[in-house]
This record gives structure tokens, C-alpha cells and sequence, in this order.
């Protein structure tokens, strides 16, 4: 047989879809194989899973498969900042509590939270909007910035710090 010229015709026989019941029994499994404390809550789970939904299009065209999530403590995720929506509005009506998620805005903008706090380890992931500026725009963009230094990826500019904007210009360029 011969091989596909393209992956639009690959499907799953056994894809499920995804339900909060499967997720719970997933967690559940996942967490046995796991030493005491190495699992997020479930709760936070499900916020992780808030912000997929979220952001996932109507029509999926590209899959990338990449780990972008980072342990979040559940009193972080909850009880911490929050990303501050009113930068964001009319635009953005998603989920507002943090997880270190690249789906969530604040999420490497320290600048993003109310309150607004220097937290160092939230570093976020320039890693990935590069990737997805690339993806979106192509490598030949040039994204408007403000600064006068080179910039090693010019098309993801105005989503990264180095680009010189102010956070409100981030991310309504990453929205």
C-alpha cells in the first residue's frame, strides 16, 4: 500500500473524547505511579485543562506536541495572583487564575498579575512563542518592536520582553 502524501487522512480508531470523568481516572492512575507530591491536585489539572478548551479552535490545522506545562502548587494556582483580565479587554474572556502554562497569559509576565508581584520563577516560555510566531506568521515577518539591538527572531519581537513593549502590547500580540 501506498503511503499517505499527507497526514490529513490519519485518523485514531481509539481516540475518547475528553471528559472530566477521563481526566479524573487518568489523574488517578497517573498519581499511583507517582512518588508522594510529584502530581498536581486534580483541581489544578482541571484548570490546565480550562485553558485548552479555551484556546482550542474550532478547526484544528497543526498539532504540536511539546510539553510546555510546569508543576503549579493548587494555593498558587488558586489563592495567588491572578492574571488581570482588564489588559486584556473585550479580547480575552478565558480562565483568570494562574498556572504555569504557556495557555496562560500571565504566565511569564509578572506584569500581568494582580496583584503584581516579582516572582522569579515565573519565567514563562519564550521558547514556545517563538515556535508559535514562527508557526503563525513565518520566519520572514517582522513583528514591530522597540528596541535598536539585534533581535535573534525578528517575527516574534512584539511577543517576547526583549521586543521593547509594554506587557498590554505582548499580549494582544500573542492573543
Amino acid at each position: 500500500e501506498e503511503p499517505f502524501k499527507s497526514l490529513q487522512h490519519v485518523t485514531c480508531p481509539n481516540f475518547f473524547e475528553p471528559t472530566h470523568d477521563l481526566l479524573s481516572h487518568a489523574h488517578r492512575a497517573v498519581s499511583s505511579l507517582l512518588p508522594d507530591g510529584d502530581c498536581e491536585e486534580l483541581d489544578v489539572v482541571k484548570l490546565a485543562r480550562k485553558y485548552y478548551d479555551y484556546w482550542r479552535p474550532d478547526k484544528v490545522k497543526v498539532i504540536l506536541l511539546a510539553e510546555s506545562h510546569a508543576h503549579t502548587e493548587k494555593d498558587r494556582a488558586f489563592n495567588g495572583p491572578k492574571f488581570n483580565n482588564t489588559l486584556l479587554r473585550d479580547v480575552y474572556e478565558g480562565p483568570c487564575d494562574f498556572i504555569s502554562l504557556v495557555y496562560c497569559l500571565a504566565y511569564g509576565e509578572n506584569e500581568s498579575l494582580i496583584p503584581c508581584i516579582k516572582d522569579k520563577n515565573n519565567k514563562g516560555t519564550t521558547q514556545f512563542w517563538t515556535l508559535f510566531a514562527a508557526i503563525a506568521r513565518g520566519v520572514d515577518h517582522v513583528a514591530p518592536c522597540r528596541t535598536r539591538k539585534e533581535f535573534a527572531s525578528p517575527f516574534a519581537a512584539d511577543v517576547l520582553k526583549g521586543g521593547g513593549l509594554s506587557v498590554e502590547e505582548r499580549l494582544k500580540a500573542k492573543v
